[in-house]
């Protein structure tokens, strides 16, 4: 799928059609999670190979491509926790969705 450049859904959209493309910027709830991700997953070929630094620059060109910071955001571990992401606020925990 996709990382950037899917128009922005509401969940209610993005739960109603599956056919939407959900992307960095329309589902996911938190920044941290693709640092994560990245850093675990990425190369494809390599997993796990990426310095810190790598990871950061990566996470805040998709944030960028996503529209969620501007071009001369610095991310790093203080700030990268910061980030708003538009899904954040309709995320719900799994152990609170009974």
């Amino acid at each position: 799928g996709a990382l950037a450049g899917a128009a922005r859904y509401t969940p209610a959209e993005l739960a109603a059609d599956p056919s939407l493309e959900r992307t960095v910027g329309n589902y996911w709830p938190y920044a941290t999670s693709l640092f994560d991700y990245i850093r675990r997953a990425m190369p494809f070929d390599q997993p796990g190979s990426l310095a810190d630094d790598e990871v950061y620059a990566l996470t805040a060109y998709l944030l960028y491509l996503n529209a969620l910071v501007d071009g001369s955001a610095v991310i790093n571990r203080d700030t990268l926790p910061r980030v708003e992401m538009p899904a954040r606020r309709f995320y719900v925990p799994a152990s609170r969705r009974e």
